[in-house]
């Protein structure tokens, strides 16, 4: 009862959301009437990070279009299709047929089209994002067909990282005596394989802007690297100065209302906690540092003072010894081992940032604890880290998102166990999400936001888990890459 009493506020808002969108003709953005389940099918998407993405299923198919980054179509485009053709010397067609295990759709579409593949087709396929490979072998013709997509994903390169675009490239190796004409024939319709497809409205739009920006430079692997701060300053000083009036008593931290206020919408915190303290430690680092790089002295010297006082106030109203408590509230549930609790130290360390925001003995302490109890003593250390683990080494049940294990947040303490020389105990965390996701439940290149213990999930496709580059981005500042 008491979990559906935390739900029935955000239940409220997210009807009034839901209504809103609908009157006005608007697709809502979480559609919790109309849920999708993973279909176990997808391989690596095509198209640059944040850009959009056009889905891939291991077998082929062009699926699950996301052309405007978080909403998704989750169509599959039967008429997107690679269609093989081989002749002989002479001119002899030998063999004609769509590249898909997939059957012929139903009624009269695409009835010209071979699709019986399976017959004389033997397929393999492998992924490694951003790339995969399809082998298509033909024992009959001893040809082989092999199919390489590739994404721009690019080490160092931002910018053409983001491009929406991707490469498929075909290598055709003919092991036989004869010679023979190979054709690959690509077919691609307007649209996502949905009703609206007809319409043809594909478009696309830039807004460009000015602003105070910092130029940060310096070399990776021996190559030049120049990032921009895009967030204007001001805009960083307006976000400061709105944060800081959460800081009802003026002891330096910001308190949250107990509301849906932080990204744990259903997992409320009342007064100071550890999630967004540590946010707000991190963002003062960040902001003194911004005004060093800026030569602000005096901007510079207010944010170490609030840094200051902050962190003592941290220390004193949230250690207990062994980690930072969930939150500052009455109720049992504020001893919860949280596994986020570090993410204002994850943020910090892994953009370079070496001051001691956070106290080196108590990361390390605060990171054994949680791998003794938010990894070991979660599934057997199989699925990565719960959200929350009570003192007693039981799941935290308070709510539905504490006895979650999101795959985002616990790669995001496998980077920071990396980062912090945990080397095991960071690739055992990282382990037990890959054996979930990638052969437990087939959902490789469909991450959810939550798994549970008991094998269900939710949110699949979701941005989060990509903070598993964290763990690579911690590995190189290690080993000083």
């Amino acid at each position: 009862m008491g979990m559906v009493m935390e739900m029935l506020l955000p239940g409220v808002r997210y009807l009034k959301h839901f209504i809103s969108s609908i009157l006005k003709s608007k697709k809502p953005f979480i559609d919790l009437f109309r849920l999708v389940s993973s279909k176990c099918m997808y391989g690596v998407p095509l198209g640059g990070i944040g850009c959009g993405t056009i889905g891939r299923g291991f077998r082929g198919e062009f699926c699950r279009f996301q052309m405007t980054p978080g909403n998704v179509d989750f169509n599959t485009a039967a008429a997107d299709q690679f269609i093989l053709t081989v002749r002989s010397e002479a001119g002899k067609t030998l063999l004609q047929k769509v590249l898909s295990p997939s059957s012929r759709p139903k009624g009269r579409k695409l009835s010209a089209w071979d699709w019986q593949c399976n017959s004389e087709i033997q397929g393999r396929y492998c992924g490694l994002y951003p790339r995969s490979w399809t082998v298509y072998d033909i024992p009959r013709l001893q040809l082989r067909l092999i199919l390489r997509q590739v994404s721009p994903v690019i080490p160092g390169e931002y910018k053409d990282s983001c491009l929406p675009v991707g490469v498929f490239v075909w290598t055709v190796e003919n092991s036989s005596s004869q010679a023979l004409q190979v054709s690959i024939c690509n077919t691609f319709k307007n649209g996502t394989g949905g009703p609206d497809d007809v319409k043809g409205s594909c478009w696309s739009e830039t807004r460009c802007g000015d602003s105070d920006a910092v130029m940060l430079h310096h070399t990776y692997r021996g190559a030049d690297v120049t990032y921009c701060l895009a967030a204007p300053r001001q805009t960083c000083v307006a976000v400061m100065e709105s944060s800081s009036k959460f800081d009802t008593d003026g002891d330096g931290l910001i308190e949250n209302s107990g509301t849906a206020d932080q990204t744990f919408d259903t997992w409320v915190m009342h007064g100071p906690s550890a999630y967004c303290c540590s946010l707000w430690l991190a963002a003062l680092g960040a902001m003194e540092e911004l005004a060093d790089v800026l030569g602000c002295g005096e901007e510079r010297t207010k944010y170490a003072q609030m840094l200051t006082k902050a962190q003592t106030s941290m220390e004193k109203k949230l250690w207990n010894g062994s980690y930072y408590n969930f939150d500052s509230c009455d109720h049992p549930h504020h001893l919860t081992i949280m596994s986020d609790q570090l993410v204002g130290h994850w943020y910090l360390s892994l953009s370079g940032n070496n001051k001691e925001v956070f106290k080196k003995a108590h990361v390390v302490t605060a990171l054994k604890t949680m791998y003794e109890q938010n990894v070991m003593k979660f599934c057997n250390g199989n699925m990565g880290a719960v959200n929350g683990m009570k003192p007693d080494g039981e799941v935290d049940c308070h709510t539905v998102q504490s006895q979650e294990m999101w795959p985002g947040t616990a790669f995001a303490l496998a980077a920071t166990f990396i980062k912090e020389g945990m080397l095991d105990e960071g690739f055992r965390t990282a382990e037990g999400i890959y054996n979930t996701t990638y052969y437990e439940t087939g959902l490789a290149y469909d991450m959810p936001e939550a798994l549970y213990a008991t094998g269900h999930y939710r949110a699949v496709g979701y941005m989060r888990p990509l903070s598993v580059w964290s763990m690579y981005r911690a590995w190189c500042l290690v080993n000083n890459k």
